[in-house]
């Protein structure tokens, strides 16, 4: 069975302080977590797909 470790989502929101965030698309940093969150769900769908039921987040 193909098995997966990756960091989960709370491991970005201790490296978003202001003056890290450097495109401007994300000076709202509601709108980075959201985007975040949206990769996720996306990359886990496709580990899934991909026959990947082992994973650790």
């Amino acid at each position: 069975m193909p098995r997966f470790s990756m960091p989960g989502p709370f491991c970005c929101h201790f490296r978003t302080a202001p003056d890290d965030i450097h495109p401007t698309e994300y000076k709202d940093a509601d709108k980075l977590f959201v985007d975040i969150a949206a990769t996720y769900k996306t990359a886990l769908e496709q580990f899934y797909e991909a026959g990947v039921f082992a994973l650790s987040v």
